[in-house]
């Protein structure tokens, strides 16, 4: 399975394309389409400069190594909305993370519903709350429930904040996290 023209444009979107390399929000040198010396060569240093066609040769090459470990973390079927988003999620995130994240654990245990809930913890970069990052959390959770595998409640779709609020499976979701986080020892 590969990200699809639109998944990848996601990525694109959110990453920008930057030429000269500079330091994220956490100052780690990056170049292109967000690619670090994380993801392998090039390495980005200060004063580095790519052309555009090399920046999108670098995101193919980032990309194939997300697909690949995307495709070993999940042990069930998913369909293309929701290997795009869980892509997205992992190469802003990375792979280390990703493996061991709530969205993988809960796609993998057959809760696509609480693994699209999942999408909005990864909004945080020191600490900090970033838009930014909560911006493309809820694009990726979009595409991740764009699918039709997925049964999702119209009053969830429509307005997020009465699917938490009022609806009945938005308490069911919500009681069963905190259940397993308390069975986890993790609920104070």
């Amino acid at each position: 399975m590969q990200v699809s023209v639109k998944g990848r444009q996601l990525i694109e979107t959110f990453e920008g394309l930057r030429l000269t390399a500079y330091q994220d929000t956490v100052g780690v040198w990056t170049i292109g389409y967000g690619h670090s010396g994380r993801a392998g060569k090039p390495v980005p240093v200060s004063g580095m400069v790519i052309t555009a066609a090399t920046a999108d040769f670098i995101l193919t090459n980032d990309l194939n190594a997300i697909e690949a470990g995307v495709l070993a973390a999940i042990k069930r079927p998913m369909d293309q909305g929701q290997f795009d988003a869980m892509v997205s999620l992992a190469f802003n995130i990375g792979m280390g993370a990703f493996r061991s994240s709530s969205v993988a654990r809960y796609f993998n245990r057959g809760q696509p519903i609480l693994a699209a809930d999942a999408f909005r913890l990864w909004v945080r970069a020191s600490g900090k709350v970033l838009p930014d990052l909560a911006r493309r959390r809820e694009a990726e959770r979009q595409e991740f429930l764009s699918s039709a595998s997925v049964d999702v409640p119209a009053a969830f779709t429509a307005n997020p904040v009465a699917h938490k609020l009022d609806s009945p499976h938005g308490l069911i979701q919500r009681l069963a996290s905190r259940l397993e986080l308390t069975l986890a020892g993790a609920w104070a």
